[in-house]
């Protein structure tokens, strides 16, 4: 399910939303059933949890990120809505839009994390990715909601300017947010370009992320042949500053037996290519390097183990449901202590030798490292 606080800042875009479409109409109820509106497009869990875990990936990774199922559901929720606010004079059209723009509102966000977006879903077209925003982002949700609380003790109509100001400044804010990440990712794209250039590394395709929770520090993984290559720096790094490169081999070619199996394919369909492959006694290992790591540095001083967030296990060995997901969890206090040393320049505190952990039925396995 999703963190706590995406679930706040979708029901804050939707709250602003519903506020700037139907204010005038509704008053604070526009922003009460725009904050239920703006849970529609995660309806797809409840959906997906009857279903075996492959066919679950395809339906919560598509079905509220699609503009079909959004055109849908705001027509004829449109309708709908507007019957319920006949008193109100909200026409269909308005009702309709004011569902199509909180939905539309989301997917915005969503393209702009490592998430992405099926726009075209169930048609198997090119997933709309450029991370800008961290996942989890109190940046973008603390001012929003503020704005939002300020606006609904505003309720009478002498009141309705300072509401127009205040949700001004709510999607201003919001938009500043925004504004911000799109410069420090040309920021940090421009350092990490730099330095592979200096390497002379042909890229086949890559993608810059912020970090865990912040958008001081900057992730890149970039496909290099069979390898994937993750590297980090920081806001405060000149662009000519070295990124030290952890190398995690794909292993594409263990794929070969099982690449025909549904779940196989479900998984690295989720993955929009960025995986990494592991064989297994019971079947196959697959995992995903579009979201930050979790690193793990209380092994031993010099090392640092890092599982993938998300990853699947294919079990051959089972009937019915074989696609089991892995989470990887980490400790909070030390992930935020080190990343802050990070941030400031200190890499003795963040980086070591680089160990890949947590597939099942395998030992640790050493990387390489291009410092």
């Amino acid at each position: 399910m999703l963190p706590p606080v995406e679930w706040i800042t979708q029901a804050a875009m939707g709250a602003a939303i519903g506020e700037a479409v139907l204010g005038k109409k509704l008053g604070n109820r526009a922003m009460a059933w725009g904050i239920v509106t703006a849970w529609l497009p995660h309806l797809d869990y409840l959906l997906a949890a009857p279903f075996p875990a492959w066919l679950d990936l395809y339906i919560v990774d598509g079905l509220g990120q699609s503009l079909i199922v959004m055109g849908l559901v705001a027509f004829y929720g449109g309708r709908g809505l507007a019957r319920l606010w006949k008193k109100q004079k909200v026409t269909h059209q308005e009702a309709a839009i004011f569902i199509a723009g909180i939905w539309a509102a989301y997917l915005f966000r969503e393209a702009l994390t490592v998430e992405g977006v099926w726009l075209l879903w169930p048609i198997p077209f090119g997933r709309i990715c450029f991370p800008v925003l961290p996942q989890v982002d109190l940046l973008l949700t603390l001012p929003l909601v503020f704005c939002l609380l300020k606006l609904s003790l505003l309720r009478t109509k002498k009141e309705l300017p300072m509401r127009k100001l205040w949700l001004t400044r709510g999607i201003s804010l919001a938009g500043a947010v925004v504004g911000l990440g799109l410069g420090l990712k040309w920021w940090a794209h421009d350092g990490f370009r730099a330095d592979l250039a200096k390497r002379g590394i042909s890229v086949e395709r890559s993608m810059e992320s912020p970090a865990a929770w912040n958008r001081l520090l900057w992730r890149s993984t970039i496909q290099c042949g069979d390898e994937l290559w993750v590297g980090y720096r920081s806001v405060f790094e000149m662009p000519g500053t070295p990124v030290r490169w952890t190398v995690y081999p794909i292993r594409a070619d263990v794929l070969t037996p099982l690449a025909g199996e549904r779940e196989v394919k479900a998984a690295l369909w989720a993955t929009d290519g960025w995986k990494i492959i592991r064989p297994n006694k019971k079947g196959l290992w697959i995992g995903d390097l579009r979201h930050a790591e979790v690193l793990d540095w209380s092994t031993r001083k010099t090392m640092v183990d890092s599982r993938t967030r998300y990853s699947w296990m294919l079990d051959t060995t089972r009937d019915g449901n074989r696609l089991r997901k892995i989470e990887g969890h980490i400790d909070p206090v030390e992930h935020f202590q080190r990343m802050a040393w990070r941030i400031i320049g200190n890499r003795a505190r963040w980086d070591g030798n680089p160990r890949l952990s947590g597939v099942p039925g395998s030992l640790p396995e050493s990387l390489m490292v291009h410092e």
